[in-house]
């Protein structure tokens, strides 16, 4: 039988297959006058028509009922089981599936989520923690007892910090912390807000103004994450009607913006270094 693994984080949900198919995109859905679409393309209009998007059914995914009267979808399950349909069928169509799970799901959600893969005909053959999964190719700087290491589960509206030792020859989650206000989308919304303030400032523009204009500066914030990973300042430009403005953004003030949110995390990781 054909096996899959997915891994249920709303950021960038990823699902691969044993043959080496595998396939990314994220929690998003946009509901149409023909049904669901999920991932980049409903991410892609996310900001510019708001009123028709989600992208918070996987963090509560629950069976209760969507305020007003969607045609498509009558509560967050019927969102995810949408995306989740698309998500195997772009690995295969795998019949048994191997899920990477957030310690963030509870029991009820587990067995929701069971249903829904066995609506679509596909069998759950193992559920794993996904700070332990992830940690899989730790095992071996680990194996001290004595020593833990700190897991960060960046989903899109939250983080999982998780405690991992080796003990017994296995991995052990010692503790979990789940921190609300450290999510992808704060990130992102810390951003845009900072590229604003620097258009206003610079070009006294603000590129926020209107929902299209939004929505091209949050195009391209994943891309521009990724590029300040190693820098400190990197260029942008972004549209206007006076035609393409320039922008230098500065790492150690995005650092500032989001201090307050890491203050709790910043604690954490040095009790956990002191212990």
């Amino acid at each position: 039988m054909a096996v899959a693994i997915l891994e249920l984080n709303d950021q960038a949900l990823l699902i691969q297959s044993e043959e080496g198919q595998s396939h990314i995109e994220p929690g998003f859905a946009r509901l149409t006058a023909t049904g669901i679409e999920s991932g980049d393309s409903a991410r892609g209009t996310a900001w510019s028509n708001p009123q028709n998007s989600f992208n918070q059914y996987w963090r509560q995914l629950n069976q209760a009922p969507l305020p007003g009267n969607q045609q498509w979808a009558r509560h967050h399950a019927d969102i995810a089981f949408a995306q989740l349909q698309s998500l195997l069928a772009k690995a295969g169509s795998p019949e048994q599936l191997i899920l990477s799970v957030p310690s963030t799901f509870d029991d009820q959600q587990l067995s929701l989520l069971m249903g829904l893969t066995d609506a679509l005909q596909t069998t759950i053959v193992a559920i794993i923690d996904s700070s332990l999964a992830d940690c899989l190719y730790l095992e071996e700087r680990i194996q001290k007892p004595e020593k833990l290491t700190l897991y960060m589960d960046l989903q899109m509206h939250q983080s999982v910090v998780s405690q991992v030792s080796f003990e017994h020859r296995n991995l052990r989650i010692k503790a979990q912390q789940v921190f609300p206000d450290i999510g992808a989308s704060h990130i992102y919304n810390a951003l845009a807000s900072y590229i604003r303030d620097l258009a206003i400032q610079n070009h006294r523009f603000d590129p926020l103004h209107t929902s299209e204009g939004e929505q091209a500066i949050y195009d391209q914030l994943p891309e521009l994450t990724r590029r300040m990973a190693g820098l400190s300042e990197c260029d942008l430009s972004i549209a206007s009607p006076r035609g393409e403005l320039q922008l230098l953004l500065r790492k150690k003030d995005i650092e500032r913006l989001l201090a307050s949110r890491l203050e709790s995390l910043n604690r954490l990781i040095n009790k956990t270094a002191a212990a």
